[in-house]
C-alpha cells in the first residue's frame, strides 16, 4: 500500500520521535538514485536513517535496490521498533515496513508482529495489511506469524484476508486455508477493491493455485476495468490462459492510460505468448509525448512510473522477439 503522511512527533517523556518528512536537495538526488536500482545509494540512505528524520519517498523507493539494500534491514528494524503504537502509527510505520519488504529484513518478524498486534483502532486495517506484506516479503522466516496470518484470514476486510492468505502460502507453502481464504471474496456482489485484492493474491501465488482459475473468469467481463485488469493478469499467472487473458489486457490499455504499467508487466511475463501485442508496444515506445502526461500538472511519480512503463515495454518486446525465431 502507498503510504501518505507522518511526521515527527513526541515519545516518552517529550523526547522527539523519528519522523518521516519531506525535504529537497540531497535527498532528491538520493532518491533518484535509488529509484534507478544504484547500490552507490545505500552507504548514503545508511547515513540518512540515522538522522532524525527521512524522507518517506527514500524508505518507499527501496524496492529498486532489493535485497542488495540488506545491510540497512538493522537499521529500518531499530526505527520500526521505536514507532509509538498511538494514533499514527499507520503514517509512521507503513514507510518502514514497506523498506523492510524491499531489503528482505526478517530478522524484524518481531518488530513487525508488534505492529500488526498492536494496530489502534484508527486505520488498524491499513498496519494490518502492511505489515502482512512484509511478512509475505520474509517468506518462511515469518514462520513464527503463522498463527497471527491464519487468525486473519477470516478478518471482514479483504485487503486484510488476502493479505494474510498470501502472507500464509509464502510462509508454510500450503494452499489448504488460502485458496478458501481468497476464493470467498470472488463472488457475482464482491466489491471491486475486494474482488482485486484476491485476484492480486492469486497471481502473486502463480500456478499452484491453478484450480481457482474458474473463479476468476467473470472478472473478465466486469463493468470495473481494474477489476478486468486483475482479474487477466491473475488468471494467466496461475493458468498460462493467454488467449482469454490478452484480449482484455489490450482493451484496457487503450481505454486507460493508467493501466499501462500493469498490462506491460503482465505481457513481459507472456513473453512469445503475447506476441500479437507487438505493435501496441512499439507504438509506446516511440510516442513523443508520454503516457501520464498532463496539461497544467505534474506529480512527484510521474517521470519514475513513465521510466518503468519504458522499462518493462523494452522488456517485453525482447522477449517477444525473442520466441519468433
Amino acid at each position: 500500500m502507498a503510504g501518505p503522511g507522518g511526521g515527527s512527533g513526541s515519545g516518552p517523556g517529550g523526547s522527539p520521535q523519528h519522523g518521516f518528512v519531506g525535504r529537497s536537495g540531497r535527498d532528491g538526488a538520493l532518491l533518484a538514485l535509488a529509484r534507478a536500482g544504484d547500490t552507490r545509494a545505500v552507504p548514503l540512505l545508511a547515513r540518512a536513517l540515522e538522522e532524525r528524520e527521512v524522507r518517506r519517498e527514500l524508505l518507499y523507493a527501496m524496492d529498486g535496490l532489493g535485497p542488495s539494500a540488506a545491510m540497512l534491514a538493522p537499521l529500518l528494524r531499530r526505527r520500526l521498533a521505536e514507532v509509538e503504537l498511538d494514533e499514527r502509527l499507520y503514517d509512521r510505520a507503513a514507510p518502514l515496513l514497506y523498506a523492510l519488504a524491499a531489503v528482505r529484513g526478517s530478522q524484524a518478524v518481531p518488530e513487525v508482529l508488534r505492529v500488526l498486534r498492536g494496530a489502534p483502532a484508527n486505520r488498524r486495517d491499513w498496519v494490518r495489511e502492511s505489515a502482512l506484506r512484509t511478512l509475505a516479503a520474509f517468506g518462511p522466516a515469518a514462520q513464527e506469524a503463522v498463527p497471527d496470518m491464519r487468525g486473519l484470514l477470516a478478518a471482514e476486510s479483504a485487503t486484510v484476508a488476502t493479505a494474510a492468505a498470501r502472507a500464509l502460502w509464502a510462509a508454510e507453502g500450503d494452499l489448504g486455508e488460502v485458496l478458501t481464504a481468497l476464493e470467498r471474496w470472488l463472488w457475482p456482489g464482491a466489491s471491486g477493491a475486494d474482488w482485486c485484492s484476491a485476484a492480486q493474491a492469486l497471481g502473486e501465488i502463480g500456478p499452484a493455485a491453478a484450480s481457482a482459475a474458474p473463479a476468476l473468469g467473470p472478472g473478465l467481463a466486469s463493468r470495473d476495468l481494474w477489476v478486468r485488469v486483475r482479474s487477466a493478469a491473475a488468471l494467466w499467472r496461475v493458468s498460462g490462459d493467454a488467449t482469454a487473458a490478452l484480449p482484455v489486457l489490450l482493451a484496457a490499455w487503450e481505454e486507460n492510460r493508467h493501466a499501462r504499467v500493469d498490462v506491460a508487466e503482465c505481457l513481459a511475463e507472456m513473453g512469445p505468448a503475447a506476441s500479437g501485442a507487438q505493435l501496441v508496444i512499439l507504438t509506446e515506445l516511440t510516442r513523443r509525448r508520454r503516457h501520464n502526461a498532463r496539461e497544467g500538472a505534474s506529480g512527484s511519480h510521474d517521470i519514475h512510473l513513465d521510466e518503468k512503463l519504458l522499462t518493462v515495454c523494452r522488456a517485453a518486446l525482447a522477449r517477444m522477439e525473442r520466441g519468433a525465431f
